[in-house]
């Protein structure tokens, strides 16, 4: 958002970033019998509620507000759920703390999607998240310049591939900063199809190295899958049918060549067995154990966030869809299938008009689909954006700029 156009929504926007890289964490993660608010975290529920108190009267304060999508409503919902779920919970207090950073979200959102009117302030905001991500990235980059053995989670082992780079400061773990990177790399090829001057190609390249760099380096591979869909998504929406053509080719060779390649294969693999690849890291053996716990509560879970803590004493499920069934039931998944459905049916929906239109226009569109693809493949093997990190940040930015290109779309 333009600092001379909107400076209040540019602010909160900013304000919402910064948030959720320094205020989320593994902060829940110590033992469920300390002190739940303590200085830390009173802190963490001031912050959050005077960004909520700003994010509603910037909404309240504008004259000529901008529908509200029907996926905030229901995300509203899920909030509002959530916080209820503090009722009944296993940890009440954890529950409603962390539903409150929910809805503070939610409000950032009616207030930003409320000044959203125009392509170009769909534009704005989409620029401020990638400025964002270009921050975490670059930090990232410089942290293993800096302090390379904190970077660096695990040493190469005998060629195993064991490493995992992570950011320092701010701390990214390797999933988050694979994804981020994939982003960023992504969004600049899609940049590089619409730039007519010669002289862009220079610093856009130098981005697109680094990103591939730290993509590759971070070594998730759910991101990498991700990375792979969007970049498709990208040759086909920019006709790129020669590029396309050759990407698939790559790809179908890849996928013969590498069982036979020991280096492609052990970058892969991770330093991991047959069986503990097969079974996404464990993940497809800890599942069945979660899914009994939710069929002792199936219609309201046991409790937002907090269930997975004192079930299972891990502070996710590594599913972000399993995990809100565990903690809301088929009450709170219903309402949440409905948020990402509904993002995606914007998406779609808008997709005919806006890239048959100018070149900006298809730009703006493909960096909100590329950047969905990444947030959904990650909630298929971690938590996502079903409560407070930065992925929550950016798919409430992506939720309320795909309801404004559809409403813009539907009435031009």
């Amino acid at each position: 958002m333009s600092l001379r156009r909107k400076p209040l929504v540019a602010f909160l926007v900013f304000l919402s970033l910064v948030a959720a890289i320094f205020l989320s964490g593994a902060r829940e993660g110590k033992a469920v019998g300390d002190e739940l608010i303590d200085a830390l975290r009173l802190l963490r529920i001031i912050i959050l509620s005077v960004m909520c108190t700003m994010a509603l009267l910037a909404y309240l304060l504008k004259s000529k507000r901008a529908s509200a999508s029907a996926s905030l409503f229901f995300f509203a919902i899920y909030g509002l759920l959530a916080m209820l779920s503090g009722t009944y919970s296993l940890f009440p207090m954890l529950s409603m703390y962390k539903a409150f950073e929910v809805i503070t979200f939610v409000a950032l959102g009616l207030a930003v999607g409320a000044y959203l009117h125009t392509w170009r302030d769909i534009e704005d905001a989409v620029n401020i998240v990638l400025v964002s991500v270009w921050y975490l990235v670059l930090s990232a980059s410089v942290g293993i310049a800096l302090a390379h053995k904190e970077a660096l989670g695990n040493p190469l082992v005998d060629n195993s591939f064991t490493f995992t780079f992570g950011g320092v400061f701010p701390a990214i773990n390797p999933n988050s900063l694979t994804q981020f990177s994939g982003i960023l790399a992504v969004c600049v090829i899609s940049w590089l199809f619409t730039q007519q001057r010669h002289n862009s190609y220079i610093g856009l390249s130098i981005i697109l190295c680094v990103s591939i760099t730290t993509m590759i380096l971070a070594h998730s591979r759910t991101s990498l899958f991700a990375f792979i869909a969007a970049t498709t998504l990208v040759v086909i929406t920019y006709r790129k049918i020669l590029l396309a053509a050759s990407f698939i080719t790559l790809g179908a060779f890849m996928t013969l060549v590498l069982p036979l390649c020991d280096f492609l294969m052990s970058y892969f693999m991770r330093g991991q067995s047959s069986e503990h690849f097969t079974s996404l890291t464990g993940r497809t053996l800890f599942w069945p154990l979660v899914l009994d716990q939710v069929y002792k509560s199936p219609i309201v879970g046991h409790g937002f966030y907090a269930s997975q803590f004192m079930l299972f004493g891990v502070p996710s499920v590594d599913n972000t869809y399993l995990e809100v069934l565990l903690g809301l039931g088929i009450i709170g998944l219903a309402a949440f299938s409905i948020v990402v459905a509904s993002v995606t049916y914007n998406i779609w929906l808008s997709r005919h008009k806006a890239c048959t239109g100018s070149l900006e226009h298809r730009l703006i569109w493909t960096e909100i689909a590329v950047i969905f693809i990444f947030l959904f493949f990650r909630s298929l093997t971690g938590p996502s954006f079903q409560n407070l990190n930065f992925n929550l940040t950016i798919f409430v930015f992506v939720m309320v700029c795909a309801s404004a290109i559809r409403r813009i779309v539907v009435h031009q």
